[in-house]
């Protein structure tokens, strides 16, 4: 057998796990190659483990952070088109945050005698992908458990363990699999009998879930409670857009024609997509814009309608003591602060100016992480391709009660892909999930691609039907069950309708949320300490 004791070996080895992730990733790949993509990298440490004294514990996090460096770079390269300086940092540091788990594992188990388990690695992987999605270098675009989003009869168990499940179920079999490959391919002192049984174990874990997968596919029935909804995609260029009066109000009428050929007498909702109105609006004055009394004028003949849409929407404070932390200085008006939000707006005939403002912010474009620490780099935020300082969202927000009393919550763009915080707004009793978001920034890529499929899994984890209005990309309406019922096509001008279901049911996932992540990092916290205090002791014997 080849030796893989060289460098070179294990570079090899490195760029075969970054490719087998990138072949298993939407939207174009396929998920069951991911149960084998951790494998190279396990192999890269066994050997480092083994010939310790001539390898650092550093070897292992630069071959790890190698793989994920073309993961990242292959699957997420599109962020380029929005910001060359951003889509740097996002590839190469969210990827050295990936290899810090493995590396972790490796101290542990080159440190303590007798501590050959990977057991410690899925536990540490499960604590990154939860803290990964509740801090402030918030990107959770590659969590595992996205991979099967294209697929979603194999997980319709997401409706209990939310995406976290799919990534212990991917690295549970990575690790058994290259357990058999151990054994099969290099002696090893297990009997016959174990060797069955690893074997049996193995399989197991792979069928039992997709078993109880398709049979919840198969006898899921959604109640009859259907609304329907017209989604308008008008195919804005989101770098080429007329910010004149003249122009915004052009867009406007654009949108409002669209959809007036497509309402009907049972039409519920019209959907505009992120940020379709240009121009800012006064949240305490939204009828002053002229944008919001066209569709007001609009909705003066559909009295049972309700229109949402996105745009930028502001909040004025007379001085710096009334301001927020997120507020700038008013530029020409002494002594005025605002906050911007990246908002959505929902207006019937009530005339009540329902607001909502995005609260997931895109990191070093929408918002500036340790804002009150790095605010004096404002210009830096500028040159990545974001706003000077953070856009602003306000607490304890509630889904939509539209005019028919449904009640709907509207995740905006990069919020989608957050099981847990689109979970919170479902227990509020939102009976329909209302996306709207702005994929044109990422032009003909897998970008907008891999954005609707994730909304797939949102429907499945909360049971919630999906209508979703893109500026331009793919605009689609889901069902609960994660099948896409209808969807547009890219550059496309164009208005689906559709009716979905209601449902105000529970799932056990949007209950209890990430739970699986909470364990994993009480689980990790332990495995820290007992490392720790291992080593003081080791230190202290010697």
């Amino acid at each position: 057998m080849v030796s893989i004791n060289t460098n070179r070996s294990f570079l090899i080895l490195s760029i075969i796990s970054g490719i087998i992730f990138t072949l298993s990733w939407p939207a174009r790949g396929f998920p069951f190659l991911i149960f084998f993509a951790f494998i190279p990298l396990f192999i890269i440490e066994e050997k480092l483990l083994q010939n310790k004294k001539n390898n650092s514990s550093f070897h292992l996090l630069l071959y790890a952070w190698f793989a994920f460096v073309i993961w990242n770079g292959l699957t997420t390269y599109w962020i380029v088109f929005s910001t060359v300086t951003g889509a740097f940092l996002a590839i190469f540091i969210n990827s050295f945050f990936m290899a810090v788990p493995l590396y972790l594992s490796h101290l542990i188990r080159r440190k303590l005698p007798g501590q050959n388990s990977l057991i410690s690695f899925i536990f540490l992987w499960i604590s990154f992908e939860y803290i990964h999605m509740n801090w402030e270098l918030s990107w959770s675009w590659l969590n595992l458990g996205n991979a099967f989003s294209k697929y979603p009869h194999w997980v319709q168990w997401y409706d209990t363990t939310g995406v976290l499940g799919g990534s212990a179920w991917i690295l549970l079999l990575n690790t058994l699999f290259y357990s058999i490959y151990k054994i099969f391919f290099h002696e090893h002192e297990l009997t016959l009998r174990l060797k069955r049984f690893l074997l049996i174990a193995t399989i197991g874990f792979f069928i039992f879930p997709s078993i109880i997968s398709f049979v919840k596919y198969y006898s899921y029935e959604e109640k009859y409670s259907p609304v329907e909804i017209v989604i308008v995609q008008p195919n804005f260029d989101p770098y080429n857009r007329q910010t004149t009066p003249e122009g915004i109000i052009k867009d406007v009428d654009l949108m409002l024609n669209l959809a007036d050929k497509h309402i009907t007498s049972e039409t519920r909702f019209v959907l505009f997509p992120e940020g379709a109105i240009r121009g800012s609006v006064n949240v305490e004055s939204p009828e002053n814009s002229a944008s919001i009394s066209r569709i007001n004028s609009f909705l003066n003949e559909h009295d049972s309608l309700s229109i949402i849409t996105g745009l930028m929407a502001f909040e004025l404070y007379e001085n710096q003591k009334e301001a927020s932390p997120t507020a700038r200085p008013y530029r020409g008006n002494f002594g005025y602060y605002y906050d911007i939000y990246n908002a959505a707006l929902m207006l019937d005939q009530r005339k009540e100016y329902i607001f909502y403002s995005k609260s997931k912010l895109v990191p070093g474009v929408e918002r500036m992480p340790l804002y009150w620490l790095f605010r004096p780099l404002d210009d830096l935020i500028v040159r990545l391709g974001g706003i000077p300082g953070s856009m602003a969202s306000w607490e304890n927000q509630k889904p939509y009660h539209a005019i028919d009393s449904t009640k709907v919550y509207i995740p905006i763009c990069y919020e989608s892909i957050y099981g847990e915080h689109v979970g919170k707004y479902i227990l509020q009793n939102a009976e329909l999930i209302l996306i709207i978001t702005n994929d044109g920034w990422w032009r003909d890529t897998p970008g907008y691609r891999q954005h609707n499929q994730y909304a797939r899994l949102r429907a499945i984890e909360t049971r919630r039907s999906i209508a979703r209005a893109a500026s331009t990309g793919i605009s689609s309406f889901i069902d609960q069950r994660g099948n896409i019922i209808e969807n547009t096509e890219w550059n496309e001008q164009t208005v689906i309708r559709n009716s979905i279901n209601k449902n105000d049911k529970l799932t056990l996932y949007t209950i209890y949320g990430d739970y699986l992540g909470r364990f994993a990092s009480f689980v990790s916290l332990l495995i820290i300490i007992y490392f720790v205090v291992q080593l003081f002791l080791i230190k202290k014997k010697k």
